[in-house]
């Protein structure tokens, strides 16, 4: 069978609280739950990332969560569940079981290991966001070694097994960062461009669609079926500037 091309949605928060408020990229638990309905009455299945680039069909979607913040175990899971959904989570290692400390996140608490190796036995692919939620692409070649060794080192002794993959934080890659994230073992990497992953997608640079508060059911199927997050990013593509 053919493989077909997949598209990977970007979530980060799922929640109510109102210091989140200000993030654009946090969801209520009541939108979620209306675009997992959406999804599934359309028949979209959500998958991990790496069950996406093994079996990629037309009907799945990688559904993926930046940040490891708990939430996801109180709000997002049980949906999830409810519609036979999986997904991946990429997880901060110096913030597991900690308050998270990059601004954006407001003070957040991030699931622990033991919320995550449970999670993982529940089907729910758990791999890297990092060391530190800092821009991988800011960084000397030296430091972006040491983040991403730290990051795995990190996370295989707390779970018994290496991250198949990474999330590069704030979704910023370059051709270095990819390179030295191939190098460093994981065998793909997430960005926060949007389009679709088509088998001559590179694996270090793998395509999410980015959602937020202002997405309804509908942007979300629409971002489901053509990838796009935004009309430049589509007319970048047709135009093959890379970005």
């Amino acid at each position: 069978m053919a493989q077909a091309a997949f598209t990977a949605l970007c979530y980060h928060r799922v929640t109510d609280d109102p210091a989140a408020r200000p993030d654009p990229f946090t969801v209520t638990p009541a939108q979620f739950r209306e675009h997992m309905v959406w999804l599934a009455r359309l028949g979209w299945r959500g998958i991990p990332v790496s069950e996406a680039l093994l079996y990629r069909s037309r009907r799945s979607i990688a559904l993926t969560f930046d940040d490891g913040t708990d939430d996801f175990r109180e709000e997002a899971w049980p949906v999830l569940a409810e519609f036979g959904f999986t997904g991946t989570i990429f997880v901060v290692t110096n913030c597991v079981g900690q308050t998270a400390d990059w601004p954006e996140a407001q003070g957040a608490r991030c699931l622990s290991w033991e919320d995550l190796c449970a999670l993982s036995a529940q089907g729910i692919e758990i791999a890297a966001h990092g060391a530190r939620h800092v821009p991988l692409n800011t960084l000397a070649a030296d430091t972006i070694r040491a983040e991403l060794t730290r990051a795995r080192q990190t996370f295989h002794r707390q779970m018994n097994h290496p991250p198949a993959g990474l999330a590069y934080p704030y979704g910023h890659c370059s051709d270095e960062v990819a390179a030295l994230a191939l190098e460093a073992g994981f065998a793909w990497g997430c960005t926060a461009r949007g389009g679709r992953n088509r088998p001559g997608t590179p694996r270090a640079w793998l395509r999410r669609t980015l959602i937020g508060d202002t997405d309804g059911p509908l942007r979300v199927v629409v971002k489901a079926h053509f990838g796009y997050a935004r009309m430049v990013e589509f007319m970048m593509d047709m135009r093959r500037i890379p970005g």
